[in-house]
C-alpha cells in the first residue's frame, strides 16, 4: 500500500478515534473496529487487515500518550480507552489560525460526524503537532 494512502488511512482511524474519545470523556468507552467508517460485510464484521490496520492506529495513540486503554482483545476491541491529559490538552486547544473558535476536538467531533474528512484530517495534524509540542513541554526541552 502506498505511504500517502496509508497516512490518509491513519488520519481517518485517528480523528475517529478521538472524535469518539472526546465524546466520552472522562468516562471510558469500549469500541472496536467495527464502530469505525470502514466497509463492512454483509455481517457488519471488517476484514483482516483493516481491523489490524485499527489495533495498530489506536495502539500507536495509547503508545504516543493521547490515550489510555485497559486493554485488548485479539480480535482489536479495546476495553475501558479513555482520553489522556495529554490527548484532552490537544482537543481542547483552540488554534489562532483557525476561524472556528471552538475547541479542536469538538471541531474533529462535528467534522467526523458530516463526513468532512479532509477538514478532519487537517485538524488532526494539527492536533498531532501540538502534543509533540506538548510532550517536549513536559520533558523539559523547548517546542
Amino acid at each position: 500500500m502506498p505511504d500517502a494512502e496509508n497516512i490518509d488511512r491513519f488520519n481517518k482511524i485517528a480523528s475517529e478515534t478521538f472524535a469518539m474519545l472526546y465524546s466520552y470523556f472522562p468516562q471510558g468507552c469500549n469500541f472496536g473496529p467495527e464502530d469505525f467508517d470502514i466497509p463492512k460485510d454483509q455481517f457488519g464484521g471488517v476484514t483482516r487487515d483493516d481491523a489490524a490496520f485499527v489495533f495498530s492506529t489506536v495502539k500507536w495513540l495509547e503508545e504516543e500518550g493521547y490515550l489510555r486503554t485497559k486493554g485488548a482483545s485479539l480480535a482489536g476491541d479495546f476495553h475501558g480507552t479513555v482520553l489522556t491529559g495529554k490527548g484532552l490538552a490537544v482537543l481542547k486547544l483552540v488554534p489562532d489560525a483557525l476561524a472556528n473558535p471552538a475547541p479542536l476536538g469538538e471541531q474533529i467531533q462535528a467534522a467526523v460526524k458530516s463526513g468532512s474528512l479532509a477538514v478532519a484530517k487537517t485538524l488532526l495534524t494539527t492536533a498531532l503537532d501540538v502534543g509533540v509540542k506538548y510532550t517536549l513541554a513536559r520533558a523539559g526541552f523547548p517546542a
